[in-house]
């Protein structure tokens, strides 16, 4: 499972008392004091929430303002504030009437709910441990909408010696009592994060500090070994080096946390992630299975310190994360590691495609709540959101493809982005319009499906038919590589009619005709005329996502049966050592498929 899923509800919502413009309110800051409760599984708490209304909030004064928080698993005790003129619980919400009276613009103000909470969802309580996950407004009463961030000031009430993590940096750690065995520490994080960012883990952990120049990589930790853990964080200082290098900033703390759960957790929070034991032991048998911890690690960067601003957006985090691993792994083990991701991902977009007839926008022009997100674009925004960064890469070429990376990340430090703002920023760190990119893989479903006819005649006349077999006709680029023994040459053709044909003559008699050599399309261009050269594709192929491609094209074509011996030949020298590991598992998958009586 390579996603991190978040179960999120988006939460603030206006009373129907008022329509009022979209975002009324600015969630400024919250205050809470928190005790859990290992052995009754509970919490009891106290938040101040500070808020500033917009100018919008107050454009009908005849009318209540309220404030609407989801309480699922969450009990009020008492609401207080300046401005409350009211409040009632009703259907797992919380709502907050203000005192039209007092109500100001652009003033900061607040609340304050005492409650208690047995959240179902959103903490994970054990004998000796505890800690948040997802569900934000299951343990603390908070708003949830994406693109509001607030800061997050947080005093924990836990037992003497208990290990604790929570956002931004511990402030201070004093008895809650004079010789009292509970200490109370305080955590602040001063910098506005999302709210499902917020969390904290304590609990009886073991602690190992990993030293990286001038930071420290802290890890919790329960049943692992310290000479384990040191061996599945071994890459974690390369991957922050990284991660500054190609944004182009530090992270300003000097300390980041990894808990590792017993449970299969993979989430970020802001200074420290949650990271499933299950998923990093894989690295004690195969080191290059970090990315578990790099991935979580890179949200401190694209997710945390630049949020998406809407679930329109989301794809920024995860999709760009998710391609930065894989960048990572290219760095330090080599493009073979970058080239397998670059398969998962496309085969995942291909396995949807093969389920339905389009994948849905990765950003649709239209606002998509949460639950839509969920429902519907969730696993385009990692899959192919990771593969149109890759896309963007060979688009723009290695020099000004991560310049833009670059420019994004400082240009959007410690703000909410959208995909307008990527798009910006990759148009102004490069001189290119990309307009026609984003419109048609970004922003329109992909409905594209193509079939193209080929052949070459005696005078070495390339000819091409192509049909876009879609209703609307979509603008793309599409390369056909032909070599012989002597010439290879990458023919680029603008493709933008529902049918086009084009002719080009060639040097010489080809032997290998391939079609979009660089996979750059997040599909496969149906050809029965390019079988013949199928077999020679492959034994011609030079890269590992080429011999990979080349190689499942030719099991799965007629000469499956017509050529059985070869393809199994083949196959078996992929499955040797020393290949790339992608072309050894697909090998050992492939082999015996094309043999007799299959």
């Amino acid at each position: 499972m390579r996603l991190t899923f978040f179960s999120v509800l988006i939460l603030l919502l206006a009373f129907p008392l008022r329509t009022i413009a979209a975002q009324p309110v600015d969630f400024i800051e919250y205050v809470a004091d928190l005790t859990p409760d290992l052995q009754a599984q509970t919490l009891d708490g106290k938040v101040k929430i500070a808020f500033r209304l917009q100018p919008a909030a107050l454009c009908h004064k005849t009318e209540a303002v309220t404030l609407v928080f989801s309480i699922a698993d969450i009990k009020i005790k008492d609401v207080s504030g300046d401005w409350l003129a009211a409040y009632k619980v009703k259907d797992n919400k919380l709502f907050v009437e203000l005192n039209d009276k007092q109500l100001e613009a652009d003033r900061d103000t607040f609340i304050t709910v005492e409650y208690s909470a047995a959240p179902q969802e959103g903490v994970i309580f054990a004998d000796d441990y505890v800690y948040t996950r997802y569900h934000t407004q299951n343990w603390m009463v908070s708003h949830q909408a994406l693109e509001d961030t607030a800061k997050f000031d947080l005093t924990l009430h836990l037992p003497l010696g208990m290990q604790h993590v929570a956002n931004g940096e511990l402030v201070s750690s004093k008895p809650s009592k004079p010789k009292g065995n509970v200490l109370r520490h305080r955590w602040r994080e001063s910098r506005p994060r999302p709210t499902f960012t917020f969390g904290f883990a304590a609990g009886n952990f073991k602690e190992k500090v990993l030293h990286h120049g001038n930071r420290q990589f802290r890890v919790l930790y329960l049943s692992s070994t310290a000479e384990e853990i040191d061996t599945i964080f071994a890459d974690i200082g390369k991957a922050y080096d990284f991660f500054e290098e190609v944004s182009g900033l530090p992270l300003p703390a000097k300390n980041y946390t990894f808990v590792v759960t017993e449970e299969n957790s993979m989430q970020e929070a802001s200074g420290f992630s949650l990271v499933g034991r299950k998923y990093l032991h894989h690295v004690l048998s195969e080191p290059r299975e970090s990315w578990l911890a790099t991935h979580e690690l890179a949200h401190e960067w694209w997710g945390n310190a630049i949020s998406a601003s809407s679930w329109n957006d989301f794809w920024l985090n995860e999709g760009l994360v998710q391609f930065l691993v894989a960048a990572f792994k290219e760095k330090v083990y080599g493009r073979d590691e970058y080239d397998r991701e670059m398969i998962f991902f496309k085969e995942s977009i291909l396995r949807r495609l093969k389920n339905n007839v389009f994948l849905p926008a990765v950003s649709p022009h239209k606002t998509i709540s949460y639950e839509e997100y969920m429902e519907k674009y969730r696993g385009t925004a990692y899959s192919k959101g990771a593969f149109l960064f890759h896309m963007l890469r060979l688009e723009l070429g290695e020099k000004d493809f991560w310049r833009a990376i670059k420019h994004y990340s400082s240009r959007m430090w410690e703000k909410g982005s959208s995909t307008r703002e990527l798009r910006l920023s990759f148009e102004q760190a490069t001189g290119r319009d990309l307009s026609q990119f984003f419109d048609t893989w970004i922003h329109e479903e992909q409905r594209l499906e193509l079939d193209l006819k080929l052949s070459v005649n005696s005078d070495n006349l390339l000819q091409i038919t192509l049909d876009q077999l879609q209703q609307q006709a979509r603008a793309f680029p599409l390369q056909i590589q032909v070599e012989n023994s002597t010439n290879t040459a990458l023919l680029t053709f603008q493709v933008s009619q529902k049918q086009q044909h084009f002719t080009r003559q060639l040097p010489g008699k080809p032997s290998s005709i391939r079609v979009d050599p660089r996979h750059y399309l997040p599909l496969l261009v149906k050809s029965d005329t390019l079988q013949a050269y199928l077999p020679q594709n492959l034994t011609q192929a030079k890269t590992t996502v080429d011999r990979y491609w080349s190689m499942k094209a030719l099991v799965n074509s007629v000469h499956c049966q017509n050529s059985a011996d070869f393809i199994e030949a083949e196959l078996s020298k992929f499955a040797q050592s020393g290949q790339a590991r992608i072309l050894q598992t697909a090998a050992q998958g492939w082999l015996g498929k094309c043999a007799p009586g299959n």
